[in-house]
């Protein structure tokens, strides 16, 4: 409980910051040629399980992430650093990104494929206590690589084309063969964010997008007697489909999935989910519902989850709450229970507006000021990610609403449309 107690308190450390004018970005820019900011994500969890094995329960910290960014020649070149602190310490994200033009930059180093809205939302910016299972069925994790991608037209259009050493995080050299990544994605009334939780803020304009991704990859599926070369290999080729829609308090979202394998038991795997969720009393409480099915077992597996999220302290603190319940078709039966109570807290010194390029400027509307926002809550950033997962910037731009706050917008220094350095994985 001293955990739990330590990490409260820098929520509510945060909760209050000052009043501060927000400065056009042409004005900051002259003052702040390079930026380092420092962002954080925790989770702790309870949870209750009862399955086949038996009925377990506990706490536990689920996530443990401080962030590093670094911003130079006024937003064009950034750099981010993400550990995992939580088990066993290790990194999770080392990227950097250079933007050439809104339409044109390159990202490289370790970090999430661009492949699957659902895995590139950041899980801070989550409406429930992780992504769920058919998205954690078809994740293809990190690795080290390069990806070139744009967003032309003010956002309405997302590309990425990526090529990675295909052997996961901390990988040295290609391993079986190199991983290639494609996305493309359109949004004709407007960029998207990758979150769950656009409403956060209060009640947005409708934006929709589609998107569809792709991959191929060579895998070593076992070593030779050296340990080095030889043994199977098995190509793995994967693709998906996603739809995104919000409006109002509404967000909904949904995605389909399919894998090929050249050998083994399973050659076709599919998978799909839809989740809906709303804010109920504004800024303060949203509640979610997610629905899906995959193939596993000779037969589909139905992942069920429903749960609700409290906003505190302006938004760096989420308590959540919510019950999933996994029915396994085959075995004519629900096959396991869970009840989780999750606490995040995410917060970061990224000051909006300091380095961005003139592309990047404000809207046309004058600056006022507005109270907090240079602190970044968490219900405003994305991933980093497991999240937490790209280098987060936060623009200060006339919102969905209409409104002139720091608001979700893209970067082109950055992996999506998000919003800070710091808390999104």
């Amino acid at each position: 409980m001293g955990l739990l107690a330590l990490l409260v308190g820098v929520g509510l450390g945060i909760a209050e910051p000052p009043v501060v004018p927000e400065v056009p970005a042409s004005d900051a820019g002259e003052e702040a040629a390079v930026q380092v900011s420092f962002g954080f994500l925790g989770q702790l969890r309870y949870e209750t399980r009862a399955d086949a094995h038996g009925v377990g329960h506990g706490f536990g910290l689920r996530l443990a992430r401080p962030i590093v960014g670094l911003e130079l020649l006024r937003g064009r070149v950034t750099a981010r650093v993400m550990p995992e602190l939580a088990g066993e310490p290790r990194l999770l994200d080392a990227t950097a990104t250079v933007r050439v033009h809104d339409a044109l930059a390159i990202q490289l180093g370790q970090f999430r494929p661009w492949l699957s809205r659902g895995f590139r939302t950041g899980l801070n910016v989550l409406p429930l206590p992780g992504r769920g299972a058919v998205v954690d069925r078809f994740r293809v994790d990190r690795d080290v690589g390069i990806t070139v991608f744009g967003r032309p037209a003010d956002g309405r259009l997302e590309y990425y084309a990526g090529v990675m050493n295909g052997g996961g995080a901390g990988s040295l050299r290609v391993d079986g063969g190199p991983l290639y990544t494609a996305r493309i994605v359109v949004a004709p009334l407007g960029a998207v964010a990758y979150t769950q939780e656009p409403y956060v803020r209060g009640p947005t304009d409708l934006r929709w997008a589609v998107g569809a991704s792709a991959y191929t990859v060579e895998r070593r599926s076992e070593l030779d007697s050296m340990g080095s070369t030889g043994g199977t290999r098995n190509r793995q080729t994967g693709a998906s489909f996603d739809l995104t829609v919000s409006g109002g308090p509404l967000a909904a979202n949904a995605e389909g999935f399919i894998r090929t394998l050249e050998v083994g038991a399973r050659p076709l795997e599919w998978g799909a989910y839809g989740q809906l969720c709303a804010m109920v009393i504004e800024r303060r409480l949203s509640l979610a519902v997610r629905s899906g099915a995959f193939s596993a077992n000779g037969g589909p597996n139905i992942p069920l989850e429903a749960g609700l999220s409290v906003f505190l302290a302006r938004g760096h603190a989420k308590l959540q709450l919510a019950h999933a319940t996994d029915i396994d078709v085959h075995r004519a039966g629900v096959s396991s229970h869970r009840t989780l109570v999750q606490l995040q807290l995410a917060f970061s010194t990224y000051a909006p507006g300091r380095t961005q390029a003139p592309a990047m400027s404000w809207s046309k509307h004058p600056p006022r000021l507005v109270k907090g926002r240079h602190s970044v809550p968490s219900s405003v950033a994305h991933e980093s990610g497991s999240a937490a997962e790209h280098s987060k910037v936060q623009h200060c731009s006339k919102s969905q609403s209409g409104t002139l706050e720091p608001s979700v917008h893209w970067n082109p220094s950055s992996q999506s449309v998000d919003s800070t350095h710091g808390a999104a994985c």
